[in-house]
């Protein structure tokens, strides 16, 4: 559970020559993020090959740096909901857990088919006159 303040209206400047405001959401957490709905607002584009944040607007670029966070969370109810409080009984069911190594355990999945196998060439549509 995140705790929350309120929102409040900040602007920002990236260093692309302009500034961006936009009414953020005060929220005790560790890792600030810029959401989908602020970058796509602004027309701004993340290149995680290059690390770098372009606007579309100017065409300016400003490079960053890629930061690890050692959580995953994904909220897909709603905080009040009935599934949320069954979730909350369960909280497996949501938990990331990564696989650290393949079971090698020999077993073989086979299905057993007749007859040739079904298919057709694409062929072009010849427009009616």
């Amino acid at each position: 559970m995140i705790n929350t303040y309120g929102f409040k209206w900040l602007t920002l400047n990236l260093g692309l020559k302009r500034t961006f405001s936009w009414k953020f959401c005060i929220a005790d957490v560790s890792n600030p993020i810029l959401g989908a709905d602020f970058l796509s607002h602004f027309g701004l584009l993340i290149d995680m090959k290059h690390k770098r944040l372009i606007d579309n607007v100017t065409g300016l670029t400003r490079f960053g740096r890629i930061s690890a966070v050692n959580h995953f969370t994904i909220c897909t109810t709603l905080s009040n909901s009935t599934y949320q409080k069954l979730l909350a009984e369960f909280p497996n069911l949501t938990r990331f857990t990564p696989i650290s190594t393949v079971k090698n355990h020999g077993v073989e999945h086979h299905i057993l088919t007749e007859g040739q196998p079904i298919k057709r060439r694409g062929s072009v549509a010849t427009p009616s006159a």
